[in-house]
Protein backbone atom coordinates (compact mmCIF):
# COMPACT_ATOMS: atom_id res chain seq x y z
CA UNK A 1 0.00 0.00 0.00
CA UNK A 2 0.78 3.58 -1.20
CA UNK A 3 0.67 6.67 0.94
CA UNK A 4 0.45 10.05 -0.60
CA UNK A 5 0.26 13.32 1.17
CA UNK A 6 -1.92 16.11 -0.97
CA UNK A 7 -3.96 19.21 -0.29
CA UNK A 8 -7.71 20.94 -1.61
CA UNK A 9 -10.06 22.61 -0.83
CA UNK A 10 -11.18 21.00 2.30
CA UNK A 11 -7.93 20.54 3.77
CA UNK A 12 -4.86 18.19 3.74
CA UNK A 13 -5.01 14.73 3.94
CA UNK A 14 -3.32 11.32 2.94
CA UNK A 15 -4.65 9.22 0.32
CA UNK A 16 -3.49 5.46 0.43
CA UNK A 17 -3.59 3.36 -2.74
CA UNK A 18 -4.16 -0.43 -1.98
CA UNK A 19 -2.35 -3.48 -4.99
CA UNK A 20 -5.68 -4.11 -6.06
CA UNK A 21 -6.08 0.02 -6.61
CA UNK A 22 -8.60 1.09 -4.04
CA UNK A 23 -8.55 4.41 -2.94
CA UNK A 24 -8.79 5.57 0.69
CA UNK A 25 -8.42 8.97 2.37
CA UNK A 26 -7.32 9.84 5.76
CA UNK A 27 -7.14 13.61 7.24
CA UNK A 28 -3.92 15.42 8.18
CA UNK A 29 -2.91 14.18 11.67
CA UNK A 30 -2.75 17.70 13.11
CA UNK A 31 -6.29 18.64 12.04
CA UNK A 32 -8.53 18.96 14.92
CA UNK A 33 -11.48 19.25 13.07
CA UNK A 34 -11.35 17.26 9.59
CA UNK A 35 -13.91 18.39 7.20
CA UNK A 36 -16.37 15.64 6.28
CA UNK A 37 -16.18 16.75 2.78
CA UNK A 38 -12.85 14.56 2.30
CA UNK A 39 -14.78 11.41 2.44
CA UNK A 40 -16.14 12.05 -1.35
CA UNK A 41 -12.90 11.86 -2.84
CA UNK A 42 -12.66 8.60 -3.36
CA UNK A 43 -15.90 8.08 -4.99
CA UNK A 44 -15.10 10.86 -7.11
CA UNK A 45 -12.16 9.95 -9.03
CA UNK A 46 -14.23 7.51 -11.04
CA UNK A 47 -18.02 8.85 -10.48
CA UNK A 48 -20.15 8.91 -14.11
CA UNK A 49 -19.93 12.60 -14.02
CA UNK A 50 -16.81 13.54 -14.16
CA UNK A 51 -15.12 14.58 -16.81
CA UNK A 52 -12.57 12.42 -18.07
CA UNK A 53 -11.49 13.85 -21.31
CA UNK A 54 -12.05 17.17 -24.01
CA UNK A 55 -15.82 17.43 -25.17
CA UNK A 56 -17.04 19.02 -27.88
CA UNK A 57 -20.96 20.47 -28.55
CA UNK A 58 -22.13 18.52 -30.96
CA UNK A 59 -23.46 20.81 -33.61
CA UNK A 60 -20.39 23.02 -33.12
CA UNK A 61 -18.00 19.99 -34.09
CA UNK A 62 -19.94 19.43 -37.01
CA UNK A 63 -20.98 22.94 -38.35
CA UNK A 64 -18.82 25.23 -36.77
CA UNK A 65 -19.16 28.49 -34.56
CA UNK A 66 -22.35 30.06 -35.26
CA UNK A 67 -25.51 30.43 -33.48
CA UNK A 68 -27.62 27.08 -32.84
CA UNK A 69 -30.92 26.42 -32.05
CA UNK A 70 -30.11 22.87 -30.57
CA UNK A 71 -27.55 24.78 -28.43
CA UNK A 72 -28.41 23.00 -24.43
CA UNK A 73 -30.28 20.12 -26.00
CA UNK A 74 -27.33 18.30 -28.18
CA UNK A 75 -24.81 16.33 -26.71
CA UNK A 76 -20.83 16.51 -26.20
CA UNK A 77 -18.63 14.35 -28.24
CA UNK A 78 -15.52 13.42 -26.90
CA UNK A 79 -12.26 14.13 -29.01
CA UNK A 80 -8.60 13.78 -28.72
CA UNK A 81 -6.58 16.05 -26.84
CA UNK A 82 -4.73 16.61 -29.82
CA UNK A 83 -8.13 17.90 -31.61
CA UNK A 84 -8.91 19.87 -28.89
CA UNK A 85 -6.06 21.76 -28.89
CA UNK A 86 -6.13 22.44 -32.37
CA UNK A 87 -9.67 23.95 -32.33
CA UNK A 88 -9.12 25.59 -29.67
CA UNK A 89 -6.06 27.20 -31.20
CA UNK A 90 -8.14 28.05 -34.68
CA UNK A 91 -11.42 29.92 -32.85
CA UNK A 92 -8.66 31.76 -30.81
CA UNK A 93 -7.12 32.95 -34.15
CA UNK A 94 -10.32 33.20 -36.21
CA UNK A 95 -11.77 35.83 -33.21
CA UNK A 96 -8.52 37.58 -32.81
CA UNK A 97 -8.20 38.33 -36.51
CA UNK A 98 -12.01 39.18 -37.19
CA UNK A 99 -12.81 41.17 -33.48
CA UNK A 100 -9.77 41.68 -32.22
CA UNK A 101 -8.46 40.72 -28.47
CA UNK A 102 -10.74 42.74 -27.03
CA UNK A 103 -13.41 39.93 -28.11
CA UNK A 104 -11.72 37.34 -25.94
CA UNK A 105 -12.94 37.29 -22.57
CA UNK A 106 -10.55 35.80 -19.75
CA UNK A 107 -13.32 34.06 -17.38
CA UNK A 108 -13.30 30.44 -16.54
CA UNK A 109 -13.70 31.55 -13.01
CA UNK A 110 -13.24 28.69 -10.37
CA UNK A 111 -11.40 27.26 -7.72
CA UNK A 112 -9.48 24.09 -9.38
CA UNK A 113 -7.67 23.18 -7.58
CA UNK A 114 -5.79 23.74 -4.32
CA UNK A 115 -2.83 25.86 -4.80
CA UNK A 116 -2.35 29.14 -6.48
CA UNK A 117 -0.45 27.22 -9.53
CA UNK A 118 -3.64 25.08 -10.37
CA UNK A 119 -5.89 28.15 -10.39
CA UNK A 120 -7.83 27.91 -13.21
CA UNK A 121 -8.56 31.74 -14.19
CA UNK A 122 -5.06 32.66 -12.70
CA UNK A 123 -3.32 29.89 -15.41
CA UNK A 124 -6.20 31.50 -17.81
CA UNK A 125 -4.91 34.95 -17.95
CA UNK A 126 -1.35 34.03 -17.77
CA UNK A 127 -2.21 32.17 -21.57
CA UNK A 128 -4.35 35.27 -22.97
CA UNK A 129 -1.80 37.53 -22.19
CA UNK A 130 0.80 35.56 -24.11
CA UNK A 131 -1.45 35.43 -26.88
CA UNK A 132 -1.83 39.29 -27.09
CA UNK A 133 -4.57 40.45 -24.78
CA UNK A 134 -8.15 39.73 -23.28
CA UNK A 135 -11.37 41.25 -21.74
CA UNK A 136 -11.31 40.59 -18.17
CA UNK A 137 -13.16 40.83 -15.22
CA UNK A 138 -12.48 42.73 -11.56
CA UNK A 139 -13.32 41.84 -8.15
CA UNK A 140 -15.26 38.84 -7.21
CA UNK A 141 -18.74 37.26 -7.97
CA UNK A 142 -18.28 35.13 -4.69
CA UNK A 143 -17.88 38.26 -2.62
CA UNK A 144 -20.37 39.85 -4.56
CA UNK A 145 -20.94 43.99 -4.31
CA UNK A 146 -18.98 44.15 -1.31
CA UNK A 147 -15.45 44.54 -2.41
CA UNK A 148 -16.60 47.64 -3.88
CA UNK A 149 -19.00 48.35 -1.01
CA UNK A 150 -17.24 47.98 2.16
CA UNK A 151 -14.46 50.61 1.26
CA UNK A 152 -17.10 53.59 1.34
CA UNK A 153 -18.05 51.71 4.59
CA UNK A 154 -15.13 50.74 6.81
CA UNK A 155 -12.12 52.15 4.40
CA UNK A 156 -10.72 48.97 3.77
CA UNK A 157 -12.21 45.61 2.82
CA UNK A 158 -9.35 43.48 3.53
CA UNK A 159 -10.54 45.22 7.32
CA UNK A 160 -13.29 43.00 7.32
CA UNK A 161 -12.38 40.02 5.36
CA UNK A 162 -9.05 39.24 6.41
CA UNK A 163 -8.87 40.74 10.11
CA UNK A 164 -12.27 39.96 11.75
CA UNK A 165 -12.35 38.94 15.59
CA UNK A 166 -11.63 35.30 16.15
CA UNK A 167 -14.01 33.40 17.37
CA UNK A 168 -12.45 33.18 21.80
CA UNK A 169 -12.64 37.00 21.37
CA UNK A 170 -16.65 36.93 20.68
CA UNK A 171 -16.86 34.29 23.09
CA UNK A 172 -15.43 36.16 25.76
CA UNK A 173 -16.48 39.56 24.76
CA UNK A 174 -19.99 39.68 22.75
CA UNK A 175 -23.53 39.65 24.75
CA UNK A 176 -25.40 39.60 21.32
CA UNK A 177 -24.95 37.81 18.36
CA UNK A 178 -27.15 38.78 15.02
CA UNK A 179 -26.45 36.46 12.52
CA UNK A 180 -28.64 36.49 8.95
CA UNK A 181 -28.61 33.12 7.70
CA UNK A 182 -27.60 31.53 10.84
CA UNK A 183 -23.67 30.37 11.63
CA UNK A 184 -23.51 27.17 10.06
CA UNK A 185 -20.26 24.63 10.51
CA UNK A 186 -20.17 23.69 7.08
CA UNK A 187 -19.00 27.07 5.60
CA UNK A 188 -15.57 27.02 7.37
CA UNK A 189 -15.13 23.48 5.52
CA UNK A 190 -13.95 24.45 2.17
CA UNK A 191 -10.94 27.06 2.07
CA UNK A 192 -9.17 28.57 -1.32
CA UNK A 193 -5.92 26.74 -1.11
CA UNK A 194 -7.27 24.24 1.76
CA UNK A 195 -5.66 24.13 5.40
CA UNK A 196 -4.24 21.85 7.40
CA UNK A 197 -5.87 22.84 10.88
CA UNK A 198 -9.50 23.40 10.91
CA UNK A 199 -9.16 25.70 14.17
CA UNK A 200 -13.07 27.09 13.84
CA UNK A 201 -15.40 24.55 14.35
CA UNK A 202 -13.13 23.62 17.78
CA UNK A 203 -12.74 27.36 18.84
CA UNK A 204 -16.50 28.69 17.98
CA UNK A 205 -18.66 29.21 20.98
CA UNK A 206 -20.93 25.86 21.68
CA UNK A 207 -22.78 27.96 24.52
CA UNK A 208 -24.06 31.87 24.66
CA UNK A 209 -21.35 33.67 25.67
CA UNK A 210 -20.74 34.66 29.05
CA UNK A 211 -22.50 37.52 31.24
CA UNK A 212 -24.76 37.23 27.66
CA UNK A 213 -28.38 38.64 28.78
CA UNK A 214 -29.69 38.02 25.70
CA UNK A 215 -30.71 35.48 23.38
CA UNK A 216 -28.84 34.99 20.15
CA UNK A 217 -30.94 35.84 16.74
CA UNK A 218 -30.63 34.13 13.91
CA UNK A 219 -32.49 33.87 10.97
CA UNK A 220 -32.07 30.60 11.02
CA UNK A 221 -32.17 29.36 13.76
CA UNK A 222 -30.95 25.77 13.30
CA UNK A 223 -27.77 26.42 12.05
CA UNK A 224 -25.85 28.27 15.30
CA UNK A 225 -23.33 26.62 17.12
CA UNK A 226 -24.75 26.87 20.35
CA UNK A 227 -26.71 24.42 23.18
CA UNK A 228 -29.37 26.86 23.52
CA UNK A 229 -31.49 27.43 21.17
CA UNK A 230 -31.10 30.61 19.40
CA UNK A 231 -33.93 33.29 19.19
CA UNK A 232 -35.33 32.57 14.94
CA UNK A 233 -36.83 35.94 13.57
CA UNK A 234 -38.40 35.14 10.25
CA UNK A 235 -38.20 37.38 7.55
CA UNK A 236 -41.12 39.36 6.56
CA UNK A 237 -41.09 40.13 2.74
CA UNK A 238 -42.79 43.99 2.35
CA UNK A 239 -46.11 43.85 0.29
CA UNK A 240 -45.81 44.15 -3.24
CA UNK A 241 -47.15 47.31 -4.36
CA UNK A 242 -49.98 47.21 -7.23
Amino acid sequence: MTTTPTTSHWGAFRVRTAPGGAVTVEPHPADPSPSPLLGGVPGALHHPTRIARPAVRAGWLEHGPGPSSRRGAEPFVEVEWEHALDLVAAELDRVRNEFGHQAVFGGSYGWASAGRFHHAQSQLHRFLAQFGGYTGSRNSYSLGTSLVLLPHVVGDAEAVLRASSSWPTITRHTRLIVAFGGIPAKNVHVTPGGVTRHGTPATSPRSPPPGSTSPWSARCATTCPTVRRPTGTPSRPAPTPP
